[in-house]
């Protein structure tokens, strides 16, 4: 598994012994849900890597920008630990998540951006057109641009993705999902949607401490059944259970059928992943 840090301190210590002969192309955000708009930035940005022969480090914040901007966080749409194999998966050499206080919500976007180039080295950037950082968002790609033109940093634009007529984002597919649209939901994100879920004799207990995971209605459901230390290393599925499951939102719980024999291996306070499939609708 990549590097995943999370201070500036722990980021500069990681890269000083690989940076100054390679330089570093960045990209920056919370990919809560690895969402096929991430996917195509992350692309981009391992493609000027390799143009420039520059390791790739993935900057985020931790909680979520949204705790200290409005008060609550959103929905959780992916398991922190599959977020990490995703960023490994798309080219990513380091993963840090910087704390977001309000200091960092306060600080200007230029001074942040010299301070996170002089860190890394940076030599690249790859943004989309929402991309907006610093104090009150004004860190647009086109203020970006301007300063990397005089400080010498590349920066990439990567089209907006489009599905159903507008631009995939974390909320659509958070509304999807709530609406137990799992096929609009595997379109935004380029795969089925997957819960974790920690073992608790016949059931999967789907309750987090902070946050909450976004479950789709009440209701059985066709799914794939992996532990968790499986899946990081089988990130299509390709290899979980076939099984199908009762989800109660409300209680948060995922009831398992009678017999599902290699889930059933998973012992009490392992986590399972949940790959949802189809919803049996009726049931």
């Amino acid at each position: 598994m990549i590097p995943h840090v999370g201070s500036w301190s722990a980021m500069e210590h990681e890269l000083g012994a690989r940076v100054p002969s390679r330089g570093v192309v960045l990209t920056l955000g919370v990919f809560d849900g690895m969402h096929l708009g991430h996917v195509a930035l992350l692309k981009r940005a391992h493609e000027m890597a390799q143009g420039l022969d520059a390791l790739r480090v993935h900057v985020g914040f931790t909680p979520h920008p949204d705790l200290l901007l409005r008060g609550v966080l959103p929905l959780q749409l992916l398991d922190p630990s599959e977020l990490v194999a995703r960023m490994e998966q798309a080219g990513v050499d380091l993963f840090c998540e910087l704390p977001f206080d309000a200091e960092l919500r306060d600080t200007l976007w230029s001074d942040f951006l010299m301070r996170l180039t002089s860190v890394t080295k940076s030599v690249g950037i790859t943004l989309s057109p929402e991309s907006a950082f610093g104090a009150r968002r004004e860190g647009t790609v086109a203020r970006v641009e301007a300063w990397g033109s005089v400080h010498g940093l590349q920066v990439a634009g990567v089209d907006e993705v489009l599905w159903g007529g507008a631009a995939v984002r974390s909320t659509r597919i958070r509304e999807a999902v709530g609406q137990g649209d799992l096929q609009a939901a595997h379109a935004m994100l380029g795969r089925p949607y997957a819960l974790i879920g920690t073992r608790t004799g016949d059931a999967l207990d789907l309750s987090l401490e902070r946050t909450a995971w976004c479950i789709p209605p009440s209701g059985q459901y066709e799914v794939a059944l992996q532990p968790l230390e499986l899946a990081l290393h089988d990130l299509e599925g390709s290899r979980g259970e076939d099984a199908v499951v009762r989800v109660d939102r409300e209680a948060r719980i995922c009831h398992l059928p009678p017999a599902t024999p290699r889930a059933h291996e998973a012992i009490d306070g392992e986590k399972v992943r949940i790959t949802l499939r189809a919803r049996r609708l009726g049931a």
